[in-house]
């Protein structure tokens, strides 16, 4: 009995590459987006750390005007680190959904030649297997027919 051979197994195992890469490259953009978001945790946390400075710097009594100097010029460059940030942040979180897009795209184009793979496997076993149920048909009508002539050759 033959083996069942797919024609297209090699664009198939080049599809699964394809998907494999973009598989790859989402989970690189997801990690840069954690990055990202980690990133604007510590800023947030940051600017509520010189907010609180200021307050103190302002408090009633005798005024740090060095301190609250020093506080406003922190808060203004983690505001500015904090808005390229989010721009960082909108263009990541476009190339995840770009890339997610990409795999979902590649994992449909597996799916496809697994499917047809599947199928044509199966119309190849029943072929295999009407061939099979043929041959031995034509076999239990040899021997029938031996059977037969020599139950007339004993006759005679």
């Amino acid at each position: 009995m033959r083996s069942f051979r797919f024609r297209l197994e090699t664009l198939l195992k080049l599809r699964e590459s394809a998907r494999d890469a973009r598989r790859e490259q989402y989970a690189q953009a997801q990690e840069a987006e954690k990055i990202i978001d980690h990133q604007q945790r510590e800023i947030d946390d940051e600017l509520n750390n010189a907010k609180l400075s200021t307050h103190k710097a302002v408090e009633p009594g005798t005024v740090d005007v060095d301190a609250l100097l020093h506080a406003n010029q922190r808060q203004r460059v983690l505001l500015a680190q904090q808005a390229a940030l989010r721009e960082q942040g909108k263009t990541i979180a476009e190339a995840v959904q770009q890339r997610r897009e990409a795999l979902m795209e590649a994992d449909r184009e597996v799916k496809v030649l697994e499917k047809l793979r599947e199928r044509q496997k199966t119309q190849f076993q029943h072929e295999q297997h009407r061939i099979e149920n043929k041959q031995m048909d034509e076999i239990a009508q040899r021997v029938r027919t031996i059977e037969h002539e020599t139950v007339e050759q004993e006759a005679e």
